[in-house]
This record gives structure tokens, sequence and C-alpha cells, in this order.
């Protein structure tokens, strides 16, 4: 693969962020190429962070988190804060943009070298709850894609097929109104995990939704107890949660029809072949094997070369759907495991990011 230079790909960002082009940092290929898994019709992804200038830092009016492009290639750089933000909670996406080959680097400054050179600073054993989660996040898009697949899904029913009147019998403000006031109910009972770290509110968060699940509390039930804590009738609830449901149905349509006419079409005929998306199978796989090694090893190792056969094999559509979530399953409670034995600290050293990253910046304003 012939990389693309600094210019060609910055040529077409708008003006007022022209600036990117003598602030960026460090920029390197991402995704598939990177991991060793690409395709012939594999697109070319690209990342990075950047510097602002001072006035981004010390005004009010200018304010830059981060780029995403599609012309001339994809692309998202991230402001260095949001990404020493992001990164020191091992967020995956942002955390193997430091760890990609050196073959794969499309522009180092000298400040980019010293966050490469500090990059063993930001892992943890934080990135458990993280790369569980991220892979999660695969594994559902993909479930939910196969059952498109398996159930053509059909049109919503009308209204009146839904048992509800032809014309919300309720103005559709007053409705959107009382919806509202209702959540905000809902967000007064949810638990406040702001005083800890990001992984930790993953990990909260997923133990109370378990315990609800558990005690039958869905948020359909959430919806009811709140409109009887504002004194609502049974008639009036069951009209709420009929219109609720029913806007669900519509709206879980509208996200298959969305879908349809989206797909990338090499992507969609494999898809229709094996019966689910193999690119969300092989991100799955990836992620928690990732996330295993690092936590047994302390590296991270974003070129894939030991597990890469297997992986093209995934990806390629020549392994069946129930081996997939078999081999998921396996390596999830083995990244669980390495958790506990892992010669990762528990959290980084958030103070010494902080002043790395104050540094980093301070190196930038010093060029001008």
């Amino acid at each position: 693969m012939i990389k693309p230079t600094k210019e060609e790909i910055f040529s077409k960002v708008n003006k007022d962020i022209e600036w990117i082009k003598n602030h960026i940092i460090f920029l390197t290929v991402a995704g598939s190429h990177s991991y060793g898994l690409n395709g012939p019709s594999s697109d070319i992804d690209l990342r990075g962070v950047t510097t602002v200038p001072k006035q981004y830092l010390y005004g009010f009016q200018k304010n830059f988190d981060h780029l995403v492009a599609s012309d001339p290639f994809d692309i998202q750089v991230f402001n260095i804060i949001k990404f020493f933000a992001l990164t020191s909670q091992c967020n995956p996406n942002t955390l193997e943009i430091l760890f990609t080959d050196e073959e794969d680097h499309v522009f180092v400054s000298d400040i980019g070298r010293v966050l490469l050179d500090n990059r063993d600073k930001f892992l943890s054993r934080n990135l458990k709850e993280r790369y569980i989660g991220y892979s999660k996040a695969q594994m559902h898009r993909m479930k939910l894609h196969k059952s498109w697949i398996d159930c053509k899904m059909q049109p919503p029913p009308t209204r009146e097929e839904f048992g509800l009147p032809k014309k919300i019998e309720i103005p559709y403000d007053q409705l959107l109104t009382v919806q509202a006031i209702y959540s905000k109910k809902i967000e007064e009972w949810n638990c406040d995990f702001e005083p800890f770290s990001e992984p930790q509110k993953i990990y909260l968060q997923g133990k109370v939704s378990k315990i609800l699940a558990e005690m039958d509390i869905l948020s359909d039930n959430k919806w009811e107890l709140a409109a009887r804590n504002f004194g609502a009738n049974e008639n009036f609830i069951l009209l709420l949660q009929k219109e609720k449901a029913y806007e669900n149905i519509v709206k879980d349509y509208e996200n298959y029809l969305s879908w349809k006419r989206n797909r990338n079409p090499v992507r969609a005929a494999l898809e229709e072949k094996v019966g689910f998306d193999c690119k969300f199978a092989v991100n799955l796989i990836r992620l928690l094997i990732q996330g295993k090694e690092v936590l047994e090893t302390g590296k991270l190792n974003v070129k894939r070369k030991e597990d890469r056969e297997m992986l093209l094999e995934i990806r390629n559509g020549h392994w069946e759907y129930e081996r997939v979530l078999e081999l998921a399953d396996k390596i999830e409670n083995e990244v669980k495991e390495a958790y506990f034995k892992s010669p990762l600290p528990i959290n980084p050293n958030i103070k010494e990011l902080d002043n790395l990253c104050i540094q980093l910046i301070e190196m930038s304003l010093n060029k001008g």
C-alpha cells in the first residue's frame, strides 16, 4: 500500500481548520490495514492526534474536538486533550492508534515521537471492561443483523391493527411533554456513577442492569412506575405504553430499511451467503484476543500475526455462526481470568499522563 502524504490527506479540509496541517503530531494507517486483515476492497482508514492553535486553548470563540472526514480518505483526528481523556480510560479505538506498526505510520512529528515513547503509560487493567464492552457491541450488531436476515422484517402494522386509534388522541406536543417528564423522573432513579472511573462505571452499570433484569424491572416497567408516580390512571398508562411500543416498532423497521439501503454490496453478498455479518464477527474475536493478550503480556499488538489466518477465515465467511459465538464466550472468560494475573497496573497514573499532555501542548506552543 502506498501511503498518502500529509498534504494529500488534508487537501480538502475546511479553510477554518487548515491549521491542522501544521499542528498534526501523529498520523497512522488504522483499521483492517493496520490489523493485516485488509482485503481488495478495504478502505484506507487514517487516525491521528493534533495540537491546536493557542486561540483554541485560551479563547472561548473557537472549539475543536476532533476531525472526521471521508474525502479523499476516511480520517479521524483527535484534539490531543480529547485523545488523552479517551486513551487514559483504555478506549480501544484510540488506544490502538498508539500501537500500530511503525511501517503504518504516515507522519510523526517530534512531539508525536514523545507521545509514542510514552505509550505504555496508557495501558492498565482498566482495558478489561472496555475491550469486553466493545466486543459485546460488535456481537449485538452481528446478532441484530442476523435477525434481520433470518426474519426478512415486515412493514409495521397500521395504528388500527396495533390497537391504537387512527390518529393520536393526545396532541403530539403534549405527548412529548409527558414523555419528557416521565423520562426525567426515571433519570432521577438512576444511580450516580460520576465519582467512579469510566471502566468502573461500565462495570457497575452492568451489575445494576443485571439486578433490574432479574427483578423484571425493564425500561417499560420504569415508564409505568413513573406514570403511577404522577398519578396517571390505568387507561392513560395503557395508552402511553401502546404508543411507545408502536413507536419502537416503527423505529426498528426504519433502521432495518436504512441498513438495507446503505449496505456495502460486497459485504452484503457475503452476509446473505453465510447468514451473518462477518466483519462484526472478526472484530468481535479480534477485540477479545487483543484484550486477553495485553492483560497477559502487558503489550498491545495491533498487527495480527499468529492468529491472522484464523481471523481471515472468519472475515471471509468460513466459520459457522455458532462457532464464532462459542469462541467469543471462551475468550471472554479468559480475558476475565487474565485480569487477576496481569502485570499491568489496575489504573494508569493519571497525574503522570496529565503532565505529559501539558508537556506536549507546551512544546507545540513554543514552536509557534
